[in-house]
This record gives C-alpha cells, sequence and structure tokens, in this order.
C-alpha cells in the first residue's frame, strides 16, 4: 500500500489509513507534483480526523499552499500539516 501512494494511487490511502501510510502521503505532499501534493495534503487532513470529507472546501486555501513553487511557502506549509496531523 505504501508502494502504491508513494506510485501517486493516493485514493488507495483511504482503505489502509496505517502510520506508514500516512507518512507516505505526507512525504507526498512534499515531493510530488504540484496536484498531487495538494491531494495529498488534503487527503492526509482526511484521515488524521482534521477534515470532514477527503477534500474539505473549507480547508482549500491551506491545500492550495500546496501548489505552490516557492520553495518557503511550500516548507512552511509542509510544517504546518505536520503540525495539524500530528506526523
Amino acid at each position: 500500500m505504501v508502494r502504491a501512494v508513494e506510485r501517486g494511487a493516493l485514493e488507495l490511502a483511504e482503505q489502509c489509513p496505517t502510520p506508514r501510510v500516512k507518512r507516505a502521503l505526507l512525504d507526498r505532499a512534499r515531493t510530488a507534483d504540484s496536484v498531487t501534493r495538494v491531494n495529498a495534503a488534503a487527503l492526509l487532513m482526511y484521515l488524521c480526523g482534521q477534515a470532514p470529507e477527503p477534500f474539505d472546501w473549507n480547508l482549500r486555501p491551506f491545500f492550495l499552499r500546496f501548489g505552490e513553487e516557492d520553495p518557503n511557502e511550500l516548507r512552511a506549509a509542509w510544517t504546518e500539516l505536520r503540525e495539524r496531523t500530528h506526523i
């Protein structure tokens, strides 16, 4: 499951939200392409009980920060994601 998530099959993470799978999502939120980063962050927030659905539109501004190409903004968003999800 971890390898599948690492290769971009984020939707599979919902079937098996183990700590290792959540960590793989966290890594994808930092290292993947911009669209995948946004979706990985959103799904991780959901799996950690910080959002009511896999893409909570109320949190969209936060998620979109993962689509930024500015490394400082991405690093700040990723650090905040770690804090919010306790990972």
